[in-house]
């Protein structure tokens, strides 16, 4: 998980910078990984092209075809996106410099979380926002060859001890009975730095200039957020 890889950084002095971060499951990204441009990415269905809790982000890849790619995924997303995206090389979905953020695109009540590169770029991760400036960690691993059981997200961020590793970074973690299709666990929020935002603006520059010969799997993220996907700065919750 990557909530566990961002709790071992505690040894290494960077205990304050953890906050930033959701979960994962991988050190490394997988040999699967692809990238799509966005105009071979199939369209969604408009009624399912707007989540705003986990489960519909669950519906919404589901009814698209296989296998999707997460560039893809963005892609049928509401439009503009609004972003938040932050350099952090020592959170839990580090960041590889300005150039390469991490991205929250956030909606409703939903925050979904992306990186271009490095060990958690095959990764969206997904936090639902329930009150008390608490929320519901999850997580989706891509590319997605099938349908995906609708406790997936939950269950793959579970531990041998029955929580979740999330709980490393985030506090008052505690289970949520209803409402979510698999075990749920809601624990604080903690923002990410405002001193270390990264633009809009500069981001759609880099993804003008990325060169898909060279960074393809980039290339695609960027311009599918940031191109194609309109996206524009707006605040954290």
């Amino acid at each position: 998980m990557l909530c566990a890889r961002g709790a071992m950084l505690i040894g290494f002095g960077a205990i304050l910078l953890l906050g930033y971060t959701n979960c994962s499951s991988s050190l490394s990204p997988r040999s699967g990984a692809s990238s799509s441009s966005a105009s071979a990415c199939p369209a969604a269905d408009p009624l399912l092209s707007n989540p705003s809790t986990i489960d519909q982000v669950v519906t919404l890849i589901n009814s698209l075809p296989k296998p999707l790619s997460i560039d893809c995924f963005l892609t049928t997303l509401p439009k503009p996106m609004q972003v938040f995206a932050v350099n952090n090389a020592f959170s839990a979905q580090p960041s590889a410099g300005v150039e390469s953020p991490r991205i929250f695109i956030l909606q409703s009540n939903l925050s979904l979380s992306v990186v271009p590169t490095g060990p958690g770029r095959n990764f969206l991760e997904l936090g639902q926002f329930v009150v008390g400036g608490q929320s519901v960690k999850a997580e989706v691993e891509f590319p997605i060859t099938a349908n995906l059981p609708a406790d997936l997200p939950y269950t793959s961020l579970l531990d041998t001890a029955g929580s979740t590793n999330c709980r490393f970074c985030h506090q008052r973690e505690a289970p949520i009975a209803l409402g979510f299709a698999g075990p749920a666990f809601v624990s604080d929020v903690v923002k990410p730095d405002p001193f270390r935002r990264v633009t809009s603006f500069t981001l759609r520059q880099y993804a003008l200039a990325c060169d898909s010969n060279l960074e393809a799997y980039r290339c695609a993220m960027l311009r599918a957020i940031f191109i194609s996907g309109q996206g524009r700065d707006t605040d954290f919750p």
